[in-house]
């Protein structure tokens, strides 16, 4: 049974154009948003804190 990894797979597991694109633009989102706008991101870091804490009281 083949897995599509190493050597012998088949080049499927390689990303398109679109899906590298993609990441890069969001990289570079991400980048602008953290540098030009730190109000933003810590809005994102706080979400993130709440989500954790939520998920411990719910004990998921």
């Amino acid at each position: 049974m083949s897995t599509g990894s190493g050597p012998a797979g088949d080049d499927n597991d390689r990303l398109s154009a679109f899906w590298s694109l993609f990441y890069i633009s969001a990289a570079l989102v991400i980048t602008f948003l953290y540098y030009r706008n730190l109000g933003l991101w810590r809005l994102f870091e706080h979400a993130r804190r709440w989500l954790e804490w939520v998920r411990v009281m719910l004990g998921v």
